[in-house]
C-alpha cells in the first residue's frame, strides 16, 4: 500500500498543489470555529473526501472516531478494492454499511479484531490503535528512533509505530499523546492530514465541500410528495439543490417497496443508482431523506440511535407526514413532483 502512495506521487504534484494552510478563516461547519486545533485538518479532509461530514454544516469534531468507520477511512483511502476473504465477525451483521471496509482492513493486517470472533464494532480508535493501523497502512517502514515521544505507557506492539509516527509529525501533538486515549473525529482529521502530507499523496475522493453542482441532470424541484398505499395522507419532503437530487427528480415519478430497518428507519431502492460524487455525510437527523451510497437505497430516518453511518448523501428533508413510515411492515410509496 505505501508502493502505491508513492507511485501516484508524480502524478498527483503535477495535477494539484497542497494547500499551504497557515490559517482556517471560515471552517464551513457550525461545530468547528476558525481557531479550534485540529480545524486544518478537517477543512482538508472533507475538502478531499477523507473524512465525511455528519452533517451538512456539522462534522462532529468531539466525536470518537470508531473502530469500523476508521476502517472504512482506510478503505476509501485505499482506493475500495475487492474483497475475497472469508473473514467474519460476530458483530459485523452482513449487510452492514462497514461489513466490506472492516474484511478488507482484517484481511491486510491493517485493523484487526479482538481474537475473540469480534471487530470492536462501535467501539473507539485509541491513539496508539490509530498509528499502528496507519503504519501498517504504510508497510511498516523502518523507525530511527530520532523522537523523543515517551512511550513508557505505550502497549508493546504499538511501539514501533508510535516512534515512527512521532518521528515524521504525523502524530497531532506530540506533547498530548495519550495512547490509551480514544480519539476524536477532529485529533483523527489532523492525523490523517500529516500522514497524506507526508507521503505527497492527497486522497482526493468525491468533493466532499461541494453541496451545490453545475451540472444540471434535471430541472430542480423543490419538494416531493410521498403517499404510502393503504395509508391515508401524504407526506411533503422539501429538497437540496445539488447534482445527487437532480439525478433523484429525473427519476421520478417512481414507486418503490420500502422496508424497516434497526427502528430507526425505512429503506427502498433507488431504481437506478445515483453518481455519489456530493454532500456525502456520516450521520442523519430525524427526518432526513437520504440516499445510502453503499446499497444505492433511499432512506427516510424517523428515530435517532446516534451511531454515525457513513456514506449518507441527504437529498431533502420531511416538512410533513414523517408519521406515515414509522410502521414495522413492509409498505409501497410513490414519490411524485410537487409542481403546483
Amino acid at each position: 500500500m505505501k508502493k502505491k502512495l508513492f507511485l501516484l506521487t508524480a502524478l498527483m504534484t503535477i495535477s494539484f498543489t497542497l494547500p499551504a494552510f497557515s490559517a482556517v478563516e471560515d471552517t464551513g461547519f457550525d461545530d468547528v470555529s476558525a481557531d479550534y486545533e485540529y480545524a486544518e485538518g478537517i477543512e482538508y479532509c472533507v475538502d478531499n473526501g477523507v473524512i465525511r461530514r455528519t452533517g451538512v454544516t456539522e462534522f462532529s469534531p468531539e466525536e470518537n472516531l470508531n473502530r469500523e468507520l476508521f476502517a472504512c477511512i482506510l478503505f476509501r483511502m485505499e482506493e475500495s478494492p475487492v474483497t475475497e476473504s472469508d473473514i467474519t465477525f460476530d458483530d459485523v451483521e452482513t449487510g452492514r454499511w462497514f461489513q466490506t471496509g472492516v474484511i478488507w482492513a482484517a484481511e491486510n493486517s491493517v485493523l484487526t479484531g479482538y481474537g475473540n470472533g469480534s471487530f470492536g464494532v462501535n467501539d473507539g480508535v485509541t491513539e496508539e490503535q490509530l498509528y499502528t493501523a496507519l503504519y501498517r497502512y504504510a508497510g511498516s517502514p523502518a523507525v530511527t528512533g530520532s523522537s523523543s515521544v515517551n512511550t513508557d505507557n505505550v502497549s508493546d506492539w504499538a511501539v514501533q509505530a508510535v516512534l515512527w509516527a512521532a518521528e515524521n509529525n504525523i502524530m497531532a501533538d506530540v506533547n498530548n499523546f495519550e495512547p490509551k486515549a480514544v480519539v476524536t473525529r477532529g485529533k483523527a482529521a489532523q492525523v490523517l492530514m500529516n500522514y497524506l502530507n507526508l507521503y505527497e499523496t492527497p486522497y482526493i475522493a468525491n468533493g466532499g465541500n461541494n453541496i451545490v453542482s453545475e451540472a444540471e441532470e434535471a430541472e430542480f424541484i423543490p419538494k416531493v410528495r410521498l403517499t404510502v398505499e393503504g395509508k391515508e395522507g401524504e407526506a411533503i419532503v422539501s429538497l437540496i439543490d445539488s447534482k445527487p437530487t437532480r439525478e433523484f427528480i429525473s427519476q421520478l415519478p417512481m414507486t418503490v417497496d420500502f422496508s424497516d430497518f434497526g427502528d430507526r428507519e425505512v429503506f427502498g431502492a433507488m431504481p437506478v443508482a445515483l453518481s455519489e460524487n456530493e454532500a456525502l455525510l456520516s450521520g442523519y437527523e430525524i427526518g432526513d431523506f437520504s440516499y445510502g451510497t453503499p446499497y444505492d437505497s433511499m432512506i427516510i430516518f424517523y428515530a435517532q440511535d446516534n451511531e454515525i453511518i457513513d456514506g449518507i448523501i441527504k437529498l431533502g428533508t420531511f416538512e410533513s407526514g414523517l408519521d406515515l413510515f414509522t410502521g414495522k411492515e413492509p409498505i409501497k410509496v410513490t414519490i411524485e413532483a410537487v409542481t403546483e
